[in-house]
This record gives C-alpha cells, structure tokens and sequence, in this order.
C-alpha cells in the first residue's frame, strides 16, 4: 500500500468537493444556464481524493485510475453536450461563463491526472 494520507486539516475534503459539485448539479437543475462541466469535475476530485484515503486494499492506485478515466469521459461528455447545446440555439454563440467553465473542468481534470499519476508512481516506488 501506498504512503498516501491526508493533513489532519484536510480528512474531509472527497466529500466536500463531491457536495459542492453537486450542488451546483442541482443548481442547475434550477437555472438552465449554469454550465456543469467544472462541477463533474469537482466531483471527480472528491471521488478520487475519498478513495485513495478510505479504501484500504492492495494496489487501490488501480482504481484511481479507473476513477480518473471515468470521471475524464463524464466531464469530455459534459463540455461537448454543453457545446452542442450552445451551438444548436438561436444565438449559436458560447458566452463567457461555458468557456471559463470549460476551462476550469480542463485545468481541474489535468490537476487529476497529475495527482492519479504521482499516487500511482509513488505506489510503485514503495513509498
């Protein structure tokens, strides 16, 4: 098993960022015009993050990954189904607030990657 463990300060932080992902899910399921994708994102965080520090089997780094390539098609499924969308309106523009969300989900699932990927070489290291 890998070294990994959060500060005592952060033991807390998959299910905070799950919360507020899905918050702003539900948020939009109110408003219309809230984009998603950051959102789907942030719930990736959080599932990554809650399962790396509570599960406790042999090679858990595995199913990181797995989480990571799951939570990568959900949210590539949410910025092309939130681009369609904007496209096939009447204005057929993009406004600002998809583009930064498209960004932010990128730049969030890039920070994933990353962490999955020094988890799993730290795993293989032993440390």
């Amino acid at each position: 098993m890998s070294g990994f463990s959060l500060p005592a300060y952060a033991e807390h932080r998959g299910p905070v960022l799950i919360g507020i992902g899905l918050t702003v899910i539900l948020a939009a399921q109110i408003w219309p015009l809230v984009p998603i994708a950051a959102a789907l994102a942030l719930i990736g965080w959080g599932a990554t993050l809650s399962l790396l520090e509570n599960l406790n089997v042999y090679r858990r780094e595995y199913l990181a990954v797995l989480n990571l390539v799951v939570y990568v098609l959900l949210v590539g499924l949410a910025i092309g189904a939130q681009t369609h969308a904007a496209q096939a309106s009447a204005t057929a523009k993009l406004n600002p607030l998809l583009w930064t969300d498209h960004v932010l989900a990128t730049i969030l699932l890039a920070s994933l990657v990353g962490f999955v990927l020094l988890q799993f070489l730290q795993a293989d290291r032993g440390t």
